[in-house]
């Protein structure tokens, strides 16, 4: 482990130097030429520097970037689309956003070059990305058509899979359309630089064919291109996808698509193949578990979309599509299993999720679920409705019946009162007894001076012994821990463990079980009075006990009434003051 964090460490040290060295290259490079156009010459130097030292202090990257400014020969637009790449390594849209319409807008941006269609194209997409459907598709036409004027087919693609990407959100068979577009044009360009684009934009399209239900298009799509996947060199893909992440999403979509059309066995197939180009991002799982549930196996879908939620409700993370995936997950196979109350709670949290980030289109979804479970509802109403009746026909008759219950009742209240306030007092003055040194003490020199020979009498370290035991005991609250082990404890302190017990029953009067006992429903009476929003089960776990029917058998036995009789009481006693 140590020689890995070393390892880590030599690593980061070797991509901060090369960031530094990158920046220098940058900077010697632009000397002697017009700013401006040297640094949008070279600016691919800044970017791989400051994106190599992002990735490990985002910080530092932009400490970098305000040195290269601060030099006066990189240009502003390189220096703001710097900045933009540091946003997007920390995943911060907004401002991601704001660093490259600045660009976009101003006036030393030479309308016609490279470097400005990359970063149109990389607008487009994010604004895509981050549901500006509008401002997006704008973006991506404006690019469009300076990618047709100076005749830059490559940038003509991306810009086409933008506006598909936004078209998708409002209308799912136009955004198909520009993919495919974009698609045809990477394919006529024939070139390695071209064909990553292809194999990216074949996964958003079969993600499109499956949105839209075109389970066989979809599937034509992705084995055209798993075969070319198979064909062709791992080491070609290896470099080209080296994350893997593109050919899992293509294997996971591939499954969904077999699975919906019936075609198990070549599901999991692709599944299996999935699993192997798994790279461990946030989003794999989610398509995982879908794959699960696609093929009918929801105890295993289950499974997995309960990992994912616990993950993201434990990190507070939770305003976001992939937890809102997860939940639609956990509703399917709620509702897959008959049970519509959980699935319609799930319904609610994903629909207030999707207010929450911009998106109100839940409500109809999710309509014909809610209206199944009204139904259940109403019958489930009709029912306690039937019951109520019958109920007032069974007061009717037996009204006589509860005066008299009620006048039993007052009397064994009274009884109850005096019997729980003694006992109360009793426990609490036995534990104060057993608890305080001073007795202790006390019960150890008769237990001494009682003994028949000098190998019963107790010495000082026994006592010490015992006296440290009950203080660990209850100064760090051991016994509200179900699991709690006398040996334990006995290990921790370094103490014998083969005569403890009867050295402490001797000197306390009580065995170590019954003295943890004690002090448990000492707890538990505590926390009834101070907690009565609670419920008895929590009570009882949060005081020790492993389970409901042993701590109401310990309670009865101590007060002769159950917790529940017992609060009972205790609420009858605050009204009557």
């Amino acid at each position: 482990m140590v020689k890995e964090e070393r390892t880590e460490t030599h690593v980061g040290l070797l991509n901060m130097v090369l960031a530094l060295m990158c920046l220098l290259t940058s900077v010697v490079s632009c000397t002697g030429v017009d700013s401006g156009d040297a640094a949008r010459a070279d600016y691919s130097h800044l970017l791989d520097s400051v994106l190599m030292m992002a990735k490990a202090d985002s910080v530092g990257a932009m400490r970098l970037i305000d040195e290269a400014e601060a030099s006066g020969v990189v240009s502003w637009d390189t220096i703001r689309l710097a900045r933009a790449d540091v946003y997007y390594v920390r995943y911060d849209m907004v401002k991601q956003e704001r660093e490259l319409t600045a660009i976009k807008d101003s006036s030393s941006s030479d309308k016609s070059s490279v470097f400005y269609l990359d970063v149109l194209e990389r607008l487009a997409r994010l604004q895509a990305t981050m549901k500006n459907t509008k401002q997006a598709i704008a973006t991506s036409l404006y690019g469009d058509s300076i990618a047709l004027a100076t005749d830059n087919m490559l940038m003509r693609a991306h810009f086409r899979f933008a506006m598909g990407m936004s078209a998708m959100q409002n209308d799912n068979e136009r955004g198909v359309k520009y993919i495919k577009e974009s698609i045809e044009i990477l394919e006529s360009l024939n070139d390695s630089a071209s064909h990553m684009d292809v194999v990216r934009q074949t996964m958003y399209l079969m993600n499109a064919y499956t949105i839209q239900g075109a389970y066989d298009e979809c599937i034509k799509v992705g084995e055209k291109m798993t075969n070319d996947i198979r064909v062709n060199a791992p080491v070609f893909y290896d470099k080209l996808d080296p994350t893997k992440s593109i050919r899992f999403g293509i294997y996971g979509l591939l499954c969904l698509s077999y699975a919906n059309v019936g075609r198990m066995s070549e599901a999991a197939v692709a599944y299996a193949y999935a699993l192997t180009y798994d790279n461990e991002s946030p989003t794999t799982p989610v398509l995982l578990a879908n794959c699960l549930m696609s093929m009918n196996r929801y105890d295993e879908a289950l499974v997995k979309f309960n990992e994912l939620a616990v993950k993201y409700e434990s990190s507070g993370d939770t305003v976001n599509y992939e937890y809102v995936n997860v939940l639609e997950g956990k509703m399917i196979c709620a509702k897959s299993s008959g049970d519509m109350r959980s699935a319609l709670s799930y319904a609610k949290r994903i629909i207030g999720l999707r207010h929450s980030i911009y998106m109100n289109d839940g409500k109809k979804e999710y309509s014909e679920l809610e209206t199944r479970y009204r139904t259940q509802e109403i019958e489930m109403r009709n029912q306690n409705v039937m019951a109520e009746l019958q109920a007032k026909r069974v007061l009717a008759v037996s009204l006589a019946v509860l005066i008299l219950f009620s006048l039993v009742a007052i009397l064994l209240f009274l009884r109850y009162s005096s019997i729980m306030d003694r006992k109360n007092r009793v426990l609490k003055s036995e534990v104060e007894k057993v608890m305080s040194a001073h007795m202790v003490r006390r019960r150890a020199s008769k237990v001494t001076a009682s003994a028949g020979d000098a190998k019963d009498a107790l010495s000082e370290e026994t006592v010490l012994n015992v006296e440290t035991f009950i203080h660990e005991l209850t100064d760090r609250h051991l016994y509200d821990d179900p699991l709690f082990n006398k040996d334990d404890l006995l290990n921790e302190l370094n103490m014998s463990k083969r005569s403890f017990g009867r050295d402490f029953e001797n000197i306390t009067g009580l065995s170590v079980t019954k003295y943890v006992a004690m002090l448990r429903i000492r707890s538990a009476t505590e926390k009834i009075k101070k907690f009565p929003n609670h419920t008895i089960e929590s009570i009882a776990l949060d005081c020790g006990f492993s389970n409901r029917s042993s701590f109401y058998r310990q309670f009865s036995d101590h007060f002769g009434m159950t917790p529940t009789e017992y609060r009972r009481q205790l609420d009858v006693m605050e009204r009557d003051k």
